[in-house]
């Protein structure tokens, strides 16, 4: 089986205490920056996609940071028991066992880089919410690239305040497992794009010899607040947009996570800078210094946040029928497959 994670790059930036320590974006930093991307998203169905901890290097804004590896990492519960991480892949530490989650329990990263000793604060795993129903319904005017709507319904717990965020996860059935193209003379190349590539022709296409799927993974920044519908039912909430890939049906999995206040508020900082930077007047955008310092050296610059959400996933088989009658194009079908 192949399978494709399309994981969208995610700079975890984040809010320190009551300050926010910015560096703008475009101006190149003379010194290294550590980049932190460990959010652990328990869940009793949790594999190890949702509990790893990413770590990168950084010299300036302009450079893609490369990966940190052979750190030694470790999660802290309650500031007293250590459960190690085990990189599995370089700059990637994976948490294998999830018997150490507990609602109320505090969690803490903690990790060594060199003679570089990097800890996190705090951060106490909240209750999880039920998601009661997720549904999609066809955008008809849209582009093929935001054909579905994806919804859920759900009713908040009025016993406590809690912060929301939503992801999705789409399978994708295919028949074929690679592309191949030819351009003039040149060689022929091949690769996995189920698009196709515009005004390019596909020579041949290599049938999959079992079940194949692409997996793409959506996490939009929808974070919310139960400060309107504390203790209510949330009918059709919105929480994201799928291309329409393929003709056939799909199936999906909706992830409702349950979020710290202090994840929350890194994430309306987030927002608010995506969505206030652009114009000629906006401010430019800026990586904020998060929650995880190196003891050693507290001036030294770690973008990034650490944090635990409690999870509720539901999955759901999405019908193309309404999309397939009003006469969109799927994606796939950009240069339609040829036989070998």
């Amino acid at each position: 089986m192949k399978i494709k994670h399309l994981l969208p790059l995610l700079c975890c930036l984040a809010m320190w205490g009551s300050c926010v320590d910015e560096i703008e974006l475009g101006v190149p930093t003379p010194a290294d920056f550590i980049v932190v991307d460990g959010i652990l998203n328990y869940s009793k169905d949790a594999d190890s996609s949702d509990l790893v901890v990413r770590l990168t290097q950084s010299r300036n804004t302009f450079v893609r940071p490369v990966a940190l590896a052979k750190a030694k990492m470790d999660l802290i519960v309650n500031d007293k028991d250590i459960f190690p991480l085990v990189e599995r892949e370089a700059g990637y530490y994976y948490l294998f066992s999830k018997n150490m989650f507990k609602v109320g329990d505090k969690y803490k990263l903690k990790f060594q880089i060199g003679t570089d000793n990097y800890e996190s604060t705090n951060e106490i795993l909240p209750d999880s919410v039920p998601l009661e129903k997720v549904y999609s319904e066809t955008q008809k005017g849209r582009t093929s690239n935001i054909a579905h709507e994806v919804f859920v319904d759900m009713k908040d717990d009025p016993a406590q305040k809690n912060y929301y965020r939503w992801a999705i996860t789409q399978w994708e059935k295919q028949s074929y497992c690679s592309f191949c193209y030819r351009v003039g003379r040149n060689p022929e190349y091949c690769n996995e794009d189920i698009y196709g590539v515009p005004d390019v022709l596909i020579s041949r296409n290599p049938p999959c010899s079992g079940d194949c799927y692409d997996i793409q993974r959506f996490t939009p920044n929808n974070a919310l607040s139960d400060i309107y519908t504390n203790g209510k039912i949330l009918l059709k909430k919105s929480i994201g947009f799928l291309p329409y890939n393929f003709y056939e049906p799909s199936l999906i999995e909706v992830k409702q996570s349950t979020l710290t206040p202090q994840y929350y508020a890194f994430l309306e900082i987030l927002k608010s800078q995506a969505e206030n930077t652009g114009g000629l007047a906006d401010t430019p955008a800026a990586l904020l210094v998060g929650n995880v310092v190196n003891t050693g050296n507290p001036s030294q610059r770690v973008v990034g946040y650490f944090s635990v959400t409690n999870n509720s996933v539901r999955r759901y088989w999405m019908p193309r029928k309404d999309v397939v009658d009003a006469g969109y194009k799927a994606l796939s079908r950009v240069n339609p497959p040829l036989d070998p």
